[in-house]
């Protein structure tokens, strides 16, 4: 209710501060004053939002959180105060406290969300939060336009919103405070900021999704920030045509937000990610290339699309944002993405107002973005494979395959821990990896890297090739050395302890080398079963794999099951086989 209101609040007056302009207010143009708008509420995230950060983690969320809406019932005051005299002046400064409001408000509700929320719950925790945000979002901005017809009414509402907000921000200062509730005294704008970078760049897949983020915010404001322009100037819609338009992508961003934790199975899934970014491409070309020359509906279809799949995108990111960085880093992670986000927001407005001025109707904009979009994520995506190998997995463990997945608490949820496996096929990782939680490195036979699709995307996931001491001692001892590094960094290694694929679909020996590892780096390791493979495509069933494309059925039932973890004292070999053959029994039996 908090992210709703203040979401509502902040895009209303940044809509009406555009459409005041629109009106006659000013000397300046439309395109202008669409990017003034947004430079006047991003500027507070990308000044204030590193001592937001530090604030978060270090003193009480829910006073923040209340002080936070104190600020944004100054800029509704403002924002309605200018709305009613014609003042543009005091219009522009309830925008600016209204930033304020939201570089502060971020980092303490994405920071108290893991606080609050148990770890099985909280993707769709944040698909709600997402949603309500860009539901907010995209209506409020709608309603701006009432600045121009119902300007009392609309004063009224700038500031009715500010007092529910602060309402609701009481009753969120009732949440837990982080440490001790004493605030920390930020140590200049460039200190704070260039420490929540820091922290942020510290994690190399928490730096990616961050850097991701920027961009979505990018994109998602060059449609968002031009849809009233462009259904009231392109379209040439009426005012109920028009708020029908907003309402599509809300209806979009709403399906998102339940669609995006049954498509994830309940935890942070980024192989949905690229599915976003190519529904938010796909849709936004026909939306710019078609829009204006088909009825209505056609355009509301697309803005659905375009919603549903900007959930589907940057929902998983938020939320592995929030996973991976350990809880008393949170507030300060989340401020260093808003103030990129700011960056890249105010970057979009200067390229889209110039872009406008120079003529280029809002539809070939978008076309032009759509592109963009898709051109980025192919270079983004080449980069940061982990996107890419994650929606192979995806598809394999939630569309090719259903998997069910037993015992995932028991993978540890930060630390360094060894995962045993029994070995069926030669995409058992891509399977493994779409069912455990945390990103893992996997150890694989060297002859495996000389397959020609499978070796690109062993190389490209960071796999690890092992060989036995006998056919090569160099590899053996410099796989030990990596899977040693892993460790010690605090990083999931995954071995298939057996050495080989199965050719009969039994469990065989395990080799030694998984009490090397554990006795070189003391750590837990969790024994883990793999069944429903044995006779697919992908095995040695009836000889070589790869003859046997339909042997198994579409989406057939595969099932991961995991043991507690075994103390680093109690590892060996022998009794690690025990477990899993256990393991895989009882569910082949069943």
């Amino acid at each position: 209710m908090t992210q709703v209101l203040a979401s509502a609040g902040d895009n209303f007056l940044r809509s009406a501060l555009g459409w005041s302009v629109v009106a006659g207010w000013s000397g300046l143009d439309t395109p202008l004053a669409l990017a003034s708008g947004v430079f006047a509420f991003v500027l507070p995230a990308i000044a204030v939002s590193g001592l937001a950060g530090v604030w978060a983690d270090a003193g009480d969320r829910g006073r923040i959180a209340l002080a936070a809406q104190c600020v944004g019932l100054l800029g509704g005051t403002a924002g309605g105060a200018g709305i009613w005299f014609g003042s543009i002046g005091l219009l522009g400064v309830g925008v600016l406290l209204c930033g304020v409001r939201a570089a502060l408000l971020g980092p303490v509700k994405y920071a108290l969300i893991p606080d609050l929320i148990p770890e099985d719950r909280l993707l769709a925790a944040n698909g709600w939060v997402e949603a309500g945000t860009y539901v907010a979002a995209v209506l409020g901005a709608a309603a701006g336009a009432l600045v121009v017809a119902y300007p009392r009414l609309a004063a009224a509402l700038a500031f009715g919103g500010g007092a529910l907000g602060l309402a609701t921000g009481a009753w969120f200062a009732s949440a837990r405070p982080a440490s001790g509730g004493q605030l920390a005294v930020g140590r200049g704008w460039l200190a704070d900021t260039a420490e929540c970078l820091a922290l942020a760049r510290a994690g190399v897949g928490v730096w990616r999704c961050t850097l991701a983020l920027c961009w979505f915010w990018l994109v998602a404001q060059g449609f968002v920030a031009w849809l009233p322009a462009w259904t009231v100037g392109d379209l040439r819609a009426s005012p109920g045509t028009a708020l029908g338009l907003a309402t599509a992508l809300a209806l979009g961003i709403a399906l998102g937000g339940g669609l995006v934790n049954r498509l994830s199975g309940g935890w942070v899934e980024l192989g949905i990610v690229p599915v976003g970014t190519v529904g938010i491409s796909l849709f936004g070309l026909d939306l710019g290339l078609f829009g204006t020359h088909f009825a209505p509906w056609r355009a509301g279809v697309d803005l659905v699309g375009i919603g549903l799949s900007a959930t589907l995108l940057a929902v998983p990111l938020h939320t592995a944002v929030l996973e991976w960085t350990p809880a008393g880093q949170r507030g300060r992670v989340v401020a260093a993405g808003g103030a990129l986000a700011g960056l890249g927001m105010a970057f979009g407005a200067l390229a889209f107002a110039g872009l406008s001025s120079l003529g280029w109707p809002i539809g070939r904009i978008w076309v032009a973005l759509s592109l963009v979009n898709l051109g980025v994520a192919a270079v983004f995506y080449g980069t940061a494979p982990e996107f890419l190998l994650r929606f192979v997995a995806w598809l394999l463990s939630r569309v090719i395959y259903r998997v069910e997945v037993r015992g995932a608490e028991n993978v540890p949820r930060d630390g360094a821990a060894v995962l045993v496996s029994n070995h069926v096929t030669f995409v058992d990782w891509l399977v493994l990896m779409g069912a455990i939680r945390r990103p893992a490195r996997f150890v694989m036979y060297k002859g495996f890297f000389d397959m020609p699709v499978a070796g690109i995307l062993f190389r490209q996931a960071g796999t690890i090739p092992i060989a036995g001491g006998k056919e090569d001692p160099e590899m053996l001892e410099r796989a030990m050395d990596e899977i040693s590094a892993t460790l010690r960094r605090g990083g999931l290694v995954v071995i298939f302890p057996e050495g080989s694929l199965t050719s009969d679909g039994a469990i065989h020996s395990f080799r030694p080398g998984i009490e090397r590892i554990a006795a070189r780096d003391p750590v837990s390791v969790v024994p883990m079963a793999l069944n429903g493979l044995w006779g697919s495509f992908f095995s040695r069933y009836r000889g070589k794999p790869f003859r046997r494309p339909f042997s198994r059925g579409f989406r057939s039932p595969v099932w991961v099951t995991l043991a507690p973890p075994v103390p680093p004292g109690q590892v060996t070999a022998a009794a690690l086989q025990e477990q899993v053959t256990a393991l895989w029994g009882r569910r082949s039996e069943a």
